[in-house]
């Protein structure tokens, strides 16, 4: 049944180069649909979405991308949910490709994001906590990007560091913030700003140009 839908999306379009493209990062869904069935405890939706922009006046692109993710995550007399998002957004330097949405790139951004955590757990529990996390940081991306046709791929990876600020839990939880970035923070107490660094693992972007 798709490959009918297929074909059309892999048309030729028409003259130049495709200047938009919209996708998906899908790795980072399965991986937390995949927790969530193997754990038994947990429930996780991460849905990650974006697009690149390539007005042809300019000699780059630009990048958007907006994250969200929920959970909920089960213990013995204790519980606790999770929601939130991330917002990035960036240039786009196209490395040795004229062609735009093609090629290999680098891609500097920044980003906040903002998650509360509801912890539902004895008095003096201390591994789920109650509160809000925010945070603003900056990354670099690498990566090789190609449309053929309507369609859009790329494979991606990189590296950031950042500001952590709030009361929930540490950025570094695994559980927490798996979804957005795997990031490590600074041990300091729960309502101090933390430094942290991360890497982007979302990996493969897929998703239509025009």
């Amino acid at each position: 049944m798709l490959a009918p839908l297929l074909a059309v999306l892999a048309a030729a379009p028409a003259a130049d180069a495709p200047a938009f493209a919209a996708w998906v990062q899908p790795l980072g869904t399965l991986a937390a649909g995949a927790d969530s069935l193997a754990l038994g405890r947990s429930r996780a939706l991460y849905l990650p979405i974006g697009f690149s922009v390539a007005p042809p006046p300019l000699p780059f692109e630009l990048a958007f991308e907006l994250t969200f993710a929920a959970g909920e995550e089960r213990i013995p007399n204790a519980s606790r949910t999770v929601f939130g998002g991330l917002a990035s957004a960036g240039p786009v330097f196209r490395l040795f490709s004229p062609r735009r949405l093609s090629g290999f790139f680098v891609a500097p951004k920044i980003w906040a994001s903002y998650l509360q955590h509801e912890a539902i757990a004895p008095l003096g529990f201390e591994i789920f906590q109650s509160g809000t996390t925010a945070e603003l940081g900056a990354g670099l991306d690498l990566g090789y990007q190609l449309s053929v046709g309507r369609l859009y791929g790329a494979v991606v990876v990189g590296a950031g560091a950042g500001v952590a600020f709030g009361g929930g839990a540490p950025l570094g939880s695994i559980y927490a913030f798996d979804a957005l970035f795997s990031g490590w923070s600074d041990p300091q107490g729960a309502n101090q700003p933390a430094l942290f660094l991360s890497l982007n693992l979302n990996l493969v972007r897929l998703g239509v140009a025009f």
